[in-house]
């Protein structure tokens, strides 16, 4: 059975990619508080550990530009998904401060990676359709932020930070799965 046609185009599956990225940021900022409590980091630990987690992200995407010559984005966005979400569970499942600061800093470098190579494919696909279509990736972004940060904030207090990491897998695996059948693979 194939898909509908909206919904095997490039863009669609690009809006999912964008709405997987956001769902993840919005799960980990919605249990913020719950993470702090469940792992006893200071207020001062926490702050450094997110600086950290910035800086991984600025210094990745800052580095890209080698990267996306040795591989195609459709192969890096696959990878770069899995341990997206990958990483956001660890964090939540973090009890002690050190699994969660490197925790944290290995999600921002999953970050920098996913964050460049979702617009650089979106750019790419805008290319394709010679339109403007930026707009929709990013406000699928923000839009899935919003939900989820709120949504996880419910279900940490509910059922631990965890359940919120589920949730945001959800999304991260159907963005993987319609990357996976409709974003072209072109050479890096």
């Amino acid at each position: 059975m194939s898909l509908p046609h909206i919904l095997s185009t490039p863009r669609t599956a690009m809006m999912l990619v964008f709405a997987a990225f956001g769902a993840v940021v919005g799960a980990f900022s919605g249990s913020i508080p719950a993470l702090v409590r469940q792992t006893g980091i200071t207020s001062e630990a926490f702050g450094l550990a997110l600086t950290g987690l910035t800086l991984t992200n600025i210094v990745v995407m800052a580095l890209g530009g080698a990267m996306s010559r040795r591989f195609a984005g459709r192969h890096v966005l696959l990878a770069a998904l899995p341990l997206l979400a990958a990483t956001l569970a660890v964090m939540m499942m973090a009890q002690t401060v050190m699994i969660f600061i490197v925790a944290m800093l290995a999600h921002g470098l999953v970050l920098g990676v996913t964050d460049l190579t979702m617009n650089a494919e979106g750019s790419a696909i805008e290319h394709d359709l010679q339109r403007p279509v930026f707009t929709s990736f990013h406000a699928c972004l923000s839009a899935s932020l919003a939900v989820f940060a709120i949504a996880s904030s419910s279900l940490t207090i509910r059922f631990g930070p965890l359940s919120a990491a589920a949730a945001a897998l959800a999304v991260v695996a159907a963005a993987c799965l319609w990357g996976w059948r409709v974003v072209p693979a072109p050479p890096a």
